[in-house]
């Protein structure tokens, strides 16, 4: 309401500029008293609204219609009243009317614009009620008013009613719209709707219209209403337009149509285009169209240390799904050339993902040779990943190497964890001192469990240890169940120990359910013992 009073006030103020001897003739035509009578009654009304007494300023506002019909405000007033009603529960559809009123007997006020923009606000709640016959001041807003805001505001009120029944309209104000935003306004909504109808008339307005806008907003459209018959149209888009926004935008639909039939433009934007974000944008399209055609233009992209960084890297992820042998040079490549470190880890990523024995023969002295020497931890801790699939006889000092001298705790531990399944008795020194010295709980968890691969005899000293001396409960339980596994007599003194001292019961249940699988008199006696302790 400010707002309008304002723009009010400026538009008096540009008409007494332009034409000050109109102003003072339509003025002075009416009498000093009388003025100042509809200026107090209008004040009167403003100031009751403001309150938020509806019914007395309505009454107010219908007075100073009533007594001076002629007067400067009687327009104002009649916006007041529709305003006051629609304030008032119940009386919503007055309100309507009285806005209509107002657009009927007073075309040339200047309220008219805002009258007819809440016509449609209102007809669409109007609507969503249930009330249908609103539904004509919609259509009749969006296709035929001259006024551009209330075709605009009438457009938006279709797209929140979710009434597909617009859907004609709509194209056909598509179709015959000079006014490029209310068209952009209906394609939007088509899109919204997911409208398929709409397709020939987008498409149309790829091939031919000249608003760049208006085919941005038809490229939207395709995204979320893919269609085949887009894809020749498309294509040609992106071998013609200088508009990189487009084509842009062009790429996007390719990628969501994943069709095979794209591939060569493409291929020929990867490889030609100056613009590296469409580029970018067609190797992600390539990449889920997922064709291995693809290949040696994206295995030519890595290896060029000329290329973009994140061109390469995106290039790598795509021969990374691939998991194709060929590609295996130009990984090995990267690893031993390639300054850049984002590109090495993508490369070790896309060798684990092969889990092919001949192809980790190739790589394991590479390999090795980066867990001892690459300054980067984060190298060295994928490349310990993916040792860890090698399982290799050949690793097991290096791992021993860096269990004993290495300070960061994630490669500590997947060190630990790449020595799991090998069961190298070269190990089990280094395995020892994790039991006995190592602070972290899970290093220490992990090294029991890998003692459970061992022959019994060489595995039984660091478990019994482990079993006596170390503070969490978790892993002196896991101890009890490999001890018992094991079948082991040497672990009897060990578990009877546990049955009867250990602090935590759980552990102590475990080692008498263990102790139960042994046939020797010591367990018999302890059983006995135990039993008379608990029920003395």
């Amino acid at each position: 309401m400010k707002r309008t009073s304002i723009l009010k006030r400026w538009s008096l103020l540009i008409v007494m500029m332009a034409s000050p001897a109109l102003f003072v003739h339509s003025v002075m035509a009416v009498p000093v008293q009388q003025q100042d009578l509809v200026f107090k009654l209008y004040g009167d009304g403003i100031a009751l609204r403001d309150q938020g007494k509806w019914q007395q300023a309505i009454d107010v506002f219908k007075k100073l219609q009533k007594d001076y019909p002629d007067s400067y405000r009687a327009d104002d007033a009649q916006f007041q009243i529709a305003y006051c009603l629609q304030r008032i529960d119940g009386k919503k559809e007055q309100a309507f009317e009285a806005y209509k009123a107002l657009t009927e007997n007073y075309p040339k006020s200047s309220w008219v614009d805002d009258a007819e923009a809440m016509m449609v606000e209102m007809a669409a709640h109007f609507v969503e009620q249930g009330k249908e016959s609103y539904q004509t001041y919609l259509n009749k807003g969006a296709a035929d008013a001259e006024n551009r805001r209330v075709r605009l505001q009438a457009l938006i009120a279709m797209g929140e009613l979710n009434d597909r029944r617009a859907i004609p309209l709509l194209i056909d104000i598509l179709k015959k719209e000079n006014d490029p935003a209310i068209r952009e306004s209906a394609l939007s909504i088509l899109s919204d709707f997911g409208a398929e109808e709409a397709v020939p008339i987008v498409l149309e307005i790829l091939r031919s219209d000249a608003n760049a806008h208006l085919k941005l907003r038809a490229l939207h459209y395709l995204d979320d209403v893919p269609d085949e018959r887009a894809l020749p149209v498309v294509m040609e888009l992106l071998r013609t337009s200088k508009d990189d926004n487009l084509k842009l935008r062009a790429l996007y639909v390719l990628e969501e149509m994943q069709n095979e039939e794209a591939l060569p433009i493409l291929l020929e934007i990867v490889r030609s285009e100056k613009n590296d974000n469409l580029r970018l944008r067609a190797l992600y399209a390539l990449d889920d169209i997922g064709s291995e055609r693809a290949l040696p233009a994206m295995l030519e992209l890595a290896q060029n240390r000329n290329e973009n960084s994140s061109l390469r890297l995106r290039a790598l992820y795509s021969i990374e799904d691939f998991q194709n042998p060929e590609a295996v040079p130009v990984l090995i490549d990267i690893l031993k050339n390639d300054p850049d470190k984002n590109l090495k880890l993508r490369a070790l990523y896309a060798l684990e993902e092969f889990n092919d024995p001949g192809i980790f023969e190739q790589i394991k002295e590479l390999i090795l040779h980066m867990i001892k020497n690459e300054p980067d931890d984060n190298l060295r801790l994928r490349a310990l990943h993916l040792l860890e699939d090698m399982e290799s006889p050949e690793a097991v000092p290096i791992l021993i190497e860096l269990l004993q001298k290495e300070k960061n705790r994630d490669l500590k531990y997947r060190a630990l964890r790449a020595l799991e399944g090998s069961a190298d008795e070269r190990s089990l020194p280094a395995l020892m001192r994790i039991i006995q010295r190592d602070e972290d709980a899970n290093m220490r968890m992990l090294a029991v469990r890998i003692l459970e691969e061992f022959d019994p005899e060489k595995a039984l000293p660091a478990l019994i240890y482990a079993l006596k001396n170390d503070p969490s409960a978790n892993i002196r339980h896991r101890a009890v169940a490999i001890l018992e596994d094991t079948g082991n007599s040497g672990a009897i003194d060990a578990l009877l120990h546990a049955a009867k001292n250990d602090p935590n019961k759980s552990v102590r249940t475990r080692a008498v359910r263990a102790l139960g699988e042994f046939d020797d008199p010591r367990v018999k006696d302890a059983m006995l013992e135990i039993l008379k302790e608990n029920y003395r």
